[in-house]
């Protein structure tokens, strides 16, 4: 009886041994393929960034500048045109006199 309790104890440690080898490679697989989906993720993402960029250039260039195109015209002008002396009231005095 002794003999077969001591075959059985080390058939489960002899197991034991091998499930947590086991484990510990599955473990280590694991991790390796983290890493690497990490670092596919991280490309596809700068990719996605660089074609954004590249749209946004191509559209700027598509699209006229309205600065160059109308000049002054889009700067508001001081003045009695551009600016409304009643807004700039602050009790009984002008605001900058």
């Amino acid at each position: 009886m002794v003999v077969g309790t001591a075959i059985i104890s080390g058939l489960a440690l002899a197991y034991g041994v091998y499930s947590g080898e086991r484990q510990h490679t599955a473990q280590k697989k694991g991790v390796q393929r983290q890493a690497t989906a990490q670092l596919l993720s991280e490309g596809a993402a700068m990719r996605q960034e660089r074609l954004g960029e590249q749209e946004d250039a191509r559209a700027r260039s598509k699209s006229p500048d309205l600065d160059v195109l109308l000049g002054d015209q889009t700067k508001p002008k001081p003045g009695a045109l551009g600016v409304n002396a009643d807004q700039l009231l602050l009790g009984n005095r002008f605001l900058g006199r």
